[in-house]
């Protein structure tokens, strides 16, 4: 359940919701919104005393997040827009409608659609092409650098995983967030790179990170762009400039 509050303490209006989390956790949405998740049973004073606490911090985020709507502008999903494909931008182009699902075919440094022209039909279209191109594209890397492992991946998958870039599981498979295909190459191999080291070291040691360290020296560079920018990497929302 969502309640709409403001802080007593603090002036600032939030949004409130309660589950069965044993913690209180704070997030500040794309426009700006302060977001609370917050146990059933918490009463309002400790939560609004935690506000208060964050309250510096809260105030840096939100006008970081709106500072950021400058930096995009909504997409309309139509003809000759661009798309982004490994740190590229290419247009969109419309080809003749066909009798079959919709789809995305990439040639000649254009994504051409085929299929009704609705604008959740070319989503989802383009999302299909980032996770199938993807899939490829992380497995040809993930064999490039193998060599540098001691344990090898199970299964390698570019997927859905809203709130991460990659993951590697206990039984070494290799997932990946499918819009870091819309992301500068160097910054995509740093990831793939970054999971495999988990291959080796589980968690994040000393050991893990001599060991990325070696494999990606640009790692930091790397981990710093995905900070900064990796709100970009987004089909809802089109970068007014280049990326890069």
């Amino acid at each position: 359940m969502t309640v709409c509050h403001t802080c007593s303490q603090t002036g600032v209006s939030y949004e409130l919701k309660r589950s069965k989390r044993k913690t209180v956790s704070i997030k500040i949405g794309a426009s700006g919104q302060v977001i609370v998740f917050a146990p059933n049973r918490l009463a309002i004073k400790e939560i609004e005393g935690i506000l208060d606490q964050k309250s510096h911090w809260i105030h840096e985020k939100k006008e970081k997040m709106i500072s950021r709507q400058n930096l995009y502008h909504k997409r309309s999903f139509e003809e000759n827009e661009l798309f982004f494909f490994l740190g590229e931008a290419y247009p969109l182009k419309w080809e003749a409608d066909l009798q079959e699902r919709s789809k995305i075919i990439f040639a000649d440094r254009t994504f051409y659609y085929r299929g009704e022209r609705k604008k959740p039909n070319i989503q989802q279209a383009l999302i299909r092409f980032y996770k199938s191109e993807g899939t490829k594209v992380i497995k040809s890397k993930v064999e490039k650098h193998r060599s540098f492992f001691q344990n090898h991946p199970n299964q390698v998958k570019a997927k859905e995983q809203k709130s991460i870039w990659g993951s590697c599981t206990g039984t070494n498979n290799l997932y990946f967030n499918w819009r870091l295909l819309m992301a500068p190459q160097w910054v995509l191999e740093y990831v793939i790179l970054h999971e495999m080291t988990h291959l080796d070291h589980k968690n994040h040691s000393k050991h893990f990170w001599t060991k990325l360290e070696s494999v990606c020296p640009d790692y930091r560079e790397a981990k710093g762009w995905l900070a900064e920018n990796g709100f970009l990497l987004d089909l809802e929302n089109q970068a007014v400039k280049k990326i890069i």
